[in-house]
């Protein structure tokens, strides 16, 4: 049975829905007019509440009032969100409740998998974010490991993976699921219905063809309650990169094992070995070796079970792996990434791109969701995609890219890169220009401070201990942080950054680390965004104390916020052009001219180029003041100099005819007598001292009079 919310909670979220409905009106007034709150509470509301911007200043009741003016679905979702808080509570709870077990000797291993899984760093951002409490998904009931072990329940587990497609409702719907028991039984093994329309169906991944998945009679529902009927008390799922599945799926269960979150690479941090390594490593089994060499989720599901059930079995707990070798096509050198181009874009629009002498050396474009037919995006997914020109070598691809008109910005790891217009082209028009990048090399020796941190650190770590050179690493960084900003299938990406069509073509050598590299790419996502949130907030920190004249201590939080994002991204710009006004501010004018210089010069987004621009021009203008040595001495006539005009003057006034009795002024008395005396301010004050000295003298003796 869920919690019931609390009074606290309901407050909560009611202004949490509020707060939602003016952001909404604030991006569209149109399309949403009912959830201006700040004119709701003018026309509804007394003095002062009729002033109070902020929904936290209000009471429950005025804000239920407000939110039954959106409808019932946002009075559904106050429920909903209220309910949410304190079931994370009751959890926070538990945890701290199960924090203080005593683990005895003789326990279960597999209990002892499942605490090392929640110790994982990572186990919390991946699992408790997950959107149960939104529609459609499942939570089962949340049983700790405390708990289980008090009940003498011996741990059940069932390895569990599923396969996934994008359509134009989710990134990654759900189109087939496997699960099995420990003697390896297959419990279940369905394909499932997705919603909506197919866009990618990853046929080259899962090998199952649109038809099949658009013919299944089992939907996501039904999925979904044939598993957490299998869920019952001590059941323990587990799975490699689990969170995805459960993701797919949409339920939220506890406990699990996360094999990916078991094992590690030696001196690599933050590195997870593939259900592919790891099998082949501790099981001594390869995946994939079927005929068509596709993906088995079922093959998956034993695996990653059967792991953790041999780890299960150790004596002490493996942790770390060697390193695998890996490396690196040359031929990578004869391309041109291009990005930020409109899904369906046709080849033709993006060889029109180059001068017409280059396009006859283009001998392949290659990337996914181009043509009219790939237009489609899920919602909230991106809408925008990449691919790479091939040219028949290394020199061709070198002067395309110079002869293209445009300025050269660098890219995060230092590439070389230009702007340019797509024309020709029937999709809607976009406000960006395409990018294109140069070959793959750094152009500077600090590249490696603007790249993505998490994902170029990551694979540094991978790289250079086992022998590959800088230029190496920046070129996979590269490849990969291309194709994980694109939301491209990661193990398909690798291998063509490999310099092959599918990824059932990559050797054996080389298969195991690109699958490795393609996992940790997904798992990176969750790390990148919690960058991104701690740069955001520190950036709003500095930004309320330079509004404060707080100028050194907003300096203190961009610089920190420098440390968590890209300079080349669009917030590391605006951080930049904050950054740079507060070391204005604080007299500090020539590392804010530097700032501006460098925005100017490098970054990629067009917008921050041209404000550093104008700021700059701002800064560097001269200061409004005369010198001495640009100073015009102008001299007054001597005095007896208009002696000649004075005759000629009276003269010329009596011509007029002026019938004008006030005496004329002479030219001497005009322009050359005498200088009055500047006032003497000094005297006056002295002299209102001495009034109001005397006035309280005055005072004070009549008022002792009026004493006696």
């Amino acid at each position: 049975m869920a919690p019931t919310p609390s009074s606290v909670e309901e407050f909560a979220a009611l202004v949490r829905v509020v707060k939602d409905a003016q952001r909404r009106y604030t991006t569209d007034p149109e399309k949403h007019p009912a959830c201006d709150f700040k004119a709701w509470v003018k026309t509804t509301q007394k003095r002062p509440m009729c002033h109070w911007g902020d929904p936290s200043r209000h009471s429950s009741e005025t804000l239920k009032l407000f939110v039954s003016t959106l409808g019932s679905e946002r009075e559904a979702e106050v429920t909903t969100l209220a309910e949410a808080d304190a079931w994370r509570k009751k959890r926070d709870e538990w945890d701290a409740w199960s924090a203080e077990e005593v683990v005895g000797t003789k326990d279960d291993a597999r209990w002892a998998l499942v605490r090392r899984t929640r110790e994982h760093k990572s186990f919390k951002d991946w699992y408790y974010s997950l959107a149960s409490h939104t529609r459609g998904w499942r939570r089962t009931k949340y049983r700790p490991v405390r708990w289980c072990v008090e009940k003498g329940l011996q741990p059940r587990l069932l390895g569990i993976d599923c396969e996934m497609c994008e359509t134009d409702r989710d990134a990654r719907a759900l189109v087939g699921v496997s699960v099995v028991d420990e003697s390896g039984k297959v419990l279940l093994k369905t394909l499932v219905k997705p919603p909506g329309k197919i866009v990618d169906m990853k046929k080259e991944i899962t090998g199952l063809e649109e038809k099949d998945v658009l013919d299944a009679k089992k939907s996501l529902e039904d999925v979904q309650e044939a598993i957490v009927k299998l869920c019952k008390p001590g059941t323990v799922l587990v799975g490699h990169s689990l969170v995805y599945d459960l993701k797919a799926l949409k339920i939220d269960h506890q406990p699990v094992i996360d094999t990916a979150l078991l094992f590690r690479y030696s001196n690599v941090r933050k590195s997870t070995p593939s259900l592919a390594v790891l099998c082949e490593k501790f099981l001594d089994r390869k995946l994939r070796e079927n005929a068509a060499g596709f993906h088995d989720s079922v093959e998956d599901a034993k695996a990653a079970l059967d792991l953790a059930l041999w780890e299960s079995r150790q004596a002490t707990p493996t942790r770390e792996l060697d390193p695998p070798p890996f490396s690196l096509d040359p031929k990578e050198l004869s391309k041109l990434f291009i990005h930020r181009i409109p899904r369906g874009i046709e080849i033709d629009v993006i060889k029109g791109v180059f001068e017409e002498q280059d396009r006859a050396h283009i001998t392949k474009v290659e990337g996914s969701h181009l043509g009219a037919s790939s237009t489609l995006s899920p919602p909230g997914g991106k809408t925008t995609t990449t691919c790479y020109v091939t040219f028949t070598d290394e020199t061709r691809a070198t002067e395309a890219f110079n002869r293209l008109e445009g300025a050269v910005t660098l890219d995060i790891i230092g590439r070389s890169q230009k702007f340019r217009p797509l024309t020709g082209t029937s999709i809607e028009k976009r406000a960006d220009d395409a990018v294109i990048a140069s070959k793959p090399f750094a152009s500077r020796p600090n590249a490696y401070d603007n790249a993505s941190k998490a994902l170029l650190n990551e694979v540094r770590r991978a790289l250079i201990p086992i022998g590959a050179d800088a230029a190496s690493v920046l070129r996979a960084t590269q490849r990969f942080q291309d194709a994980f900003e694109s939301g491209e299938d990661m193990e398909t990406v690798v291998a063509r950054s490999l310099g092959y069509e599918r990824a059932e073509d990559v050797p054996e050598a080389q298969k195991f680390y690109a699958e490795k590299i393609a996992q940790k790419l997904e798992s990176n996502a969750r790390t990148l965004a919690g960058e991104i949130e701690r740069a955001r907030e520190m950036y709003d920190a500095g930004v309320k104390a330079y509004g404060r004249g707080m100028y050194d201590d907003a300096v203190k939080w961009f610089e920190a916020a420098e440390k968590e994002t890209s300079e080349t991204s669009t917030l590391g710009g605006k951080i930049g052009i904050y950054k740079a006004l507060a070391l204005d501010a604080y007299g500090q004018r020539d590392k804010a001219l530097a700032v501006y210089e460098w925005l100017e010069s490098v970054h990629p987004v067009k917008s921050i180029r041209k404000q550093a621009e104008e700021l700059r021009y701002i800064l560097e203008a001269p200061r409004l003041e005369i010198g001495e040595n640009e100073r015009v001495e102008v001299k007054l006539m001597p005095k007896d100099g208009f002696e000649p005009y004075n005759d000629k003057w009276a003269t010329g006034r009596r011509s007029t005819g002026s019938t004008s009795s006030r005496r004329e002024k002479t030219l001497e008395e005009e322009y050359g007598g005498e200088v009055n005396e500047p006032f003497d301010y000094e005297k006056l004050r002295l002299g209102l001292q001495i009034v109001g000295l005397t006035c309280v003298a005055v005072g004070v003796a009549w008022y002792s009079t009026r004493l006696r």
